[in-house]
């Protein structure tokens, strides 16, 4: 009965999944977000007119935000950069932006090769290449969204990294729930 009153006031206010724990604007599209264990949230977004940002925080306190000035204009586009690998079971999928000599990795790996389910969600901040020391892993904690795929038609691949720029969309067919 809980869940039903709850249900009902959530469409009657409309309170939708993504706005309950996303820091995008209700206008945009929220390509990952998920809580941390202290409760903050971390939010890849995307404005309608083509552009990325990233946030971190809590809603009314955002402790964070990339490209800064620029949130979600067309330009920071060349700012973010994806990767994907996929095969059977296996969807690893990152999103990568680099800001003040630190390199951001937001990650959704899933592996369902095994008897046991491994995921991964998260943001990887590492140093800067003199501070090798200064590492930091934000893993999420709850209330997950990520819907990073749409992103490789509208940022660059690094064609660096070692994950590659496979750009199959057939992973939702291997079994791997979002």
């Amino acid at each position: 009965m809980r869940l039903v009153c709850f249900l009902l006031f959530c469409v009657i206010f409309g309170i939708s999944n993504s706005e309950a724990f996303s820091l995008c604007t209700d206008k945009d599209e929220v390509y990952f977000s998920c809580r941390t264990k202290d409760l903050k949230t971390l939010s890849l977004c995307g404005k309608r007119e083509g552009g990325v940002y990233y946030r971190f925080g809590k809603p009314k306190k955002i402790e964070f935000e990339y490209p800064g000035d620029n949130v979600g204009n067309k330009d920071s586009l060349s700012l973010f950069a994806y990767n994907s690998y996929n095969r059977w079971m296996v969807s690893y999928f990152t999103v990568t932006f680099h800001n003040h000599g630190y390199t951001y990795i937001i990650q959704d790996l899933r592996n369902a090769e095994d008897e046991v389910e491994h995921n991964i969600q998260n943001i990887a901040i590492y140093s800067k290449p003199d501070q090798t020391d200064d590492e930091k892993i934000i893993s999420c904690a709850s209330d997950m969204i990520s819907n990073l795929r749409p992103l490789m038609y509208i940022i660059p691949c690094n064609e660096g990294m070692a994950l590659g720029c496979d750009k199959n969309d057939g992973y939702l067919d291997l079994g791997i729930t979002q």
